[in-house]
């Protein structure tokens, strides 16, 4: 009895990965990034298979079964008042010629008030692909900002 319920648990759990079941995307940091204090700079990821092995450069790449999605590029933080992670600054990552999710970070955000409590650009930041049902969250992409206010 116990080698049944061992087997429909297993091949429950295969047939549901191979079915698709699951987020069918992810997102790949591209690079860690070092901004330069009052410039504007770019981070970007790279949208893959679930499993991060195949990379999407395009949009044409992605499978017709994918279906609709979004990006988003946010800053994770530590929540100020509850102390628990979380994202803020969101904005959706737009699809450059390069076949990647790029976020603009202009300089000025460095010294609003609103961003300082949180680092300014500086600290990590995730992609976000959502399909309307299931979210999934890249590694995180870190920020550096050299130089000093002026």
């Amino acid at each position: 009895m116990m080698h049944y319920s061992l087997y429909v648990l297993l091949v429950g759990a295969l047939a549901s990965t191979a079915m698709g079941q699951g987020p069918p995307l992810t997102l790949a940091p591209v690079a860690n990034v070092t901004c330069t204090y009052g410039e504007m700079c770019h981070i970007s990821f790279m949208l893959t298979d679930a499993n991060g092995d195949i990379a999407f450069l395009n949009g044409d790449a992605v499978p017709d079964t994918v279906g609709s999605f979004t990006v988003k590029i946010c800053k994770q933080v530590t929540d100020l008042e509850t102390g628990n992670p979380a994202l803020t600054f969101c904005r959706p990552g737009k699809l450059r010629s390069s076949g990647f999710y790029t976020r603009h970070l202009t300089g000025n955000r460095d010294t609003f008030s609103s961003w300082v409590p949180y680092g300014g650009r500086a600290g990590e930041w995730v992609g976000v692909v959502s399909d309307g049902t299931e979210t999934v969250q890249s590694e995180a992409l870190l920020v550096a900002v050299d130089g000093e206010p002026t």
